[in-house]
């Protein structure tokens, strides 16, 4: 596959992920740090992942390829609400500005 294509969407993920560990830092509370580091982190290796298959094109590459990125859409969700979920009933703190909590 040709670096033209390869190289963009290795850059995009590699950024979507650095951007994912800087929220993390950045936000206030676990539950919002829970939400960025699910959604950009996982759209992130989802391209690193393509950029992979892409590159090193053969079956076996994109199968694997493939099969880690279904592999994300399942655990990824699930971790992020089991991690929200036990914070919310350790008590976390929540943000300020948090205006309701549909848990309570």
């Amino acid at each position: 596959m040709s670096l033209f294509l390869v190289g963009p969407v290795l850059v995009l993920g590699g950024l979507l992920v650095f951007l994912a560990a800087l929220g993390v830092y950045r936000m206030p509370d676990v539950y919002t740090k829970c939400h960025t580091s699910s959604k950009a982190s996982t759209l992130g290796k989802i391209l690193v992942f393509s950029a992979l298959g892409m590159y090193f094109f053969s079956w076996d590459t994109a199968i694997k390829s493939v099969l880690i990125v279904i592999f994300f859409f399942f655990t990824v969700p699930v971790g992020t609400h089991l991690i929200a979920r036990a914070s919310h009933k350790a008590g976390a703190t929540k943000y300020k500005t948090t205006l309701f909590d549909d848990m309570e």
